[in-house]
């Protein structure tokens, strides 16, 4: 149940974190390579999201709820907690689950996407 509640955790700060990095390499010439990767991480996720919610009320009869960055609600039908974390453990949460969806072996679809000349570098090369 532990490493539930930890996916439950971590899955949306990695999440926000792909959608940032989705918008930095938006504009980049050679964005394109990572795009494909990281939006099938982005789809990966929110499935895994609600799977895990769903698991943890099926399973355990638990909900979680986020207070506050560091704090999170738990209740059951009996029962009711809190849980805090440092900034540093939901960092680690946050680095292990990242790590796990980056270098997944799982494959991914490819998209056709238009290079951007004005992108490249002044100096580059194409002939």
């Amino acid at each position: 149940m532990n490493r539930l509640i930890i996916r439950i955790i971590a899955l949306p700060l990695a999440l926000h974190i792909f959608k940032q990095d989705r918008e930095q390499l938006d504009g980049l010439y050679v964005g394109n390579v990572y795009l494909d990767k990281i939006d099938s991480i982005i789809e990966d996720i929110h499935r895994d999201i609600n799977e895990s919610r769903a698991q943890l009320l099926k399973q355990y009869g638990l909900t979680l709820r986020k207070i506050s960055a560091t704090e999170y609600r738990w209740n059951d039908r009996k029962d009711s907690g809190t849980l805090t974390y440092t900034s540093e453990q939901l960092k680690a949460m946050t680095s292990d689950i990242m790590r796990e969806y980056l270098f997944s072996a799982e494959p991914f679809e490819r998209k056709e996407r238009v290079w951007d000349r004005s992108m490249l570098p002044p100096d580059a090369e194409l002939d």
